[in-house]
């Protein structure tokens, strides 16, 4: 679900840091003084909301997934280890 929702940020938000904040990848972030923090979570706030939206509904069919992806030339993240079929058939 990880890669899953690193795509959905990379299509719903444009600026990279502000994705790496929203999944807690800190040591990715080059600068992060209590100022750049602050823009972080206030941009972060901000965009969650869409990202929510777009998961949703692509968590109720994936063809809308597959179409905000390709827009963006992404594809579709696949698991690696699957626990049962049922459970990972978004990713097929």
């Amino acid at each position: 679900m990880r890669k899953l929702n690193w795509r959905v940020l990379e299509v719903v938000i444009p600026k990279e840091s502000v994705s790496k904040f929203i999944q807690s990848r800190f040591g990715e972030i080059k600068e992060i003084s209590k100022a750049v923090y602050s823009d972080l979570l206030t941009k972060a706030d901000l965009w969650y909301p869409d990202v929510m939206k777009v998961l949703e509904k692509g968590l109720e069919g994936v063809e809308y997934l597959k179409k905000c992806f390709t827009a963006r030339g992404l594809r579709l993240p696949r698991a690696s280890n699957p626990v049962s079929p049922r459970r990972y058939s978004l990713f097929s």
